[in-house]
């Protein structure tokens, strides 16, 4: 993680006593990509800065990883403005350029932002790839612009693309954001068509679609079915599953649920206990909920007390509802 300040050090001469170093655009470009790696984006640009002072030529390379560390960094705003002061700096920006800004966007859940990049990269007479359709479709999810992501998964055959497991997981993570459980079973059934194996990202987005989309059985069949797939659901995915059905009420699935978790080895977090905490309560079964939470206590499942101070009670983490059994427990 302190590698890019090494690269730093050694590039301004300090790490060889103080002797100077003679340095050009590549060892500036390699000192800019260990800066990248680390998300140091602050660094690559102040040294992507430095490189005409020091009478060095840039060059496309060194511009393409200080978009990258912006990127790396969710500072899309930094990646839009190198990309628009290229022309000034006679950089022509190539497919690896615009795909850091358009990453950069995402990151920063500016999904307008990153349409217009792809849309400059056109004019430019650079043809998306892959990557920058898949890119474009997680953006638009993060906006919960589910028919966006849909609309750019079918684009692909236009441009003939061929959309990889990336781009359906992609597009079933908005048909989540959109609370659209219909749009996530077509997603899913779309990949099997194609002989692309749903992973555990796939079954838990979708899984998620039902559980913004209040269709609680839906959920727990695609556990079930993703379980019937030899895949092993991991903690995302019941949380997903036990939200789903305690946002539709359904107490007594979460209970079945949490202890399935359980039989398939796994060990239920404190995060978890609080979701079917807040089913019990919010079905009208307080007692239940006493008796729940004080189980989960005693077996440590939930940890109220304050690490390091034995025997204060520490609600910091707590939501409110858990927080109010607590106190009567």
């Amino acid at each position: 993680g302190h590698l890019w300040k090494e690269a730093v050090s050694l590039l301004r001469g300090s790490a060889a006593g103080g002797a100077p170093l003679r340095p050009d655009v590549v060892t500036y470009g390699a000192a800019i990509s260990a800066c990248e790696k680390a998300a140091a984006w602050a660094a690559a640009v102040a040294l992507f800065g430095e490189l005409r002072g020091a009478s060095v030529q840039e060059n496309v390379i060194a511009f393409n990883a200080t978009i990258s560390a912006c990127s790396r960094g969710q500072h899309w705003e930094r990646c839009l403005a190198l990309l628009s002061d290229a022309p000034r700096r006679a950089l022509r920006p190539d497919a690896v350029s615009f795909n850091a800004a358009a990453s950069g966007c995402e990151r920063g859940a500016r999904w307008a932002s990153a349409l217009a990049v792809e849309e400059e990269m056109r004019q430019q007479n650079i043809s998306p790839s892959i990557v920058t359709l898949n890119t474009l479709i997680s953006a638009c999810s993060k906006g919960s612009y589910w028919e966006l992501s849909l609309g750019l998964l079918g684009e692909m055959h236009g441009r003939r693309l061929e959309p990889d497991a990336i781009s359906f997981n992609c597009a079933i993570g908005a048909a989540e954001a959109g609370g659209q459980p219909q749009v996530a079973f077509e997603l899913l059934g779309r990949m099997r068509a194609r002989w692309l194996r749903p992973d555990a990202v796939s079954w838990t987005s979708a899984i998620g679609a039902c559980s913004s989309g209040h269709a609680w059985d839906s959920a727990v069949q695609l556990l079930s079915d993703m379980q019937s797939a030899e895949l092993r659901p991991n903690e995302l995915t019941y949380n997903a599953t036990i939200t789903a059905c305690e946002r539709a009420g359904i107490w007594d699935q979460t209970l079945a649920l949490l202890e399935g978790m359980s039989q398939a080895g796994m060990v239920p977090s404190q995060d978890t206990h609080f979701i079917v905490l807040s089913a019990l309560l919010g079905t009208g079964q307080a007692p239940r909920a006493l008796e729940f939470y004080r189980a989960a206590v005693e077996r440590g499942s939930v940890q109220p007390w304050n690490a390091e101070e034995p025997g204060v009670l520490d609600f910091h983490k707590f939501p409110a509802e858990a927080a109010k059994v607590a106190v009567r427990a």
